[in-house]
């Protein structure tokens, strides 16, 4: 892709839970289970470098294990929307009561809700 093509299209990745984890017996993986946010992190950088770009317009945060809070999803997910490497949040494969449940934390906050 060209640099200076890149606002033609519109870029979409998704993270899911247990980035890396058990791909090395070697390494420390008890922050990489789970979704939460280390493993978000290092998930989203790692698209970033496969795809050869900086930011994605749309993350989606696909499979909800309920196991991170509402709470630091919605502030981890804000964090790459604040550092620009995300312009809009979406989920899937989420019951609906935990959507609500994010967004409801995101309007309190002054956060960016999923969008999608």
């Amino acid at each position: 892709m060209y640099i200076d093509s890149r606002h033609e299209i519109v870029l979409v990745t998704k993270y899911s839970s247990g980035y890396k984890v058990n791909s090395s017996p070697a390494k420390i993986q008890s922050n990489l289970g789970g979704t939460g946010s280390n493993s978000l992190h290092l998930s989203v950088q790692a698209s970033f470098r496969n795809l050869r770009s900086a930011y994605a317009d749309l993350l989606y945060f696909h499979y909800c294990d309920l196991a991170t809070t509402a709470e630091e999803l919605m502030q981890s997910l804000n964090a790459l929307v604040r550092a620009r490497k995300v312009l809009y949040l979406g989920i899937s494969d989420a019951p609906a009561w935990w959507v609500t449940k994010c967004n409801d934390y995101a309007r309190q906050h002054g956060r960016r809700e999923l969008s999608v």
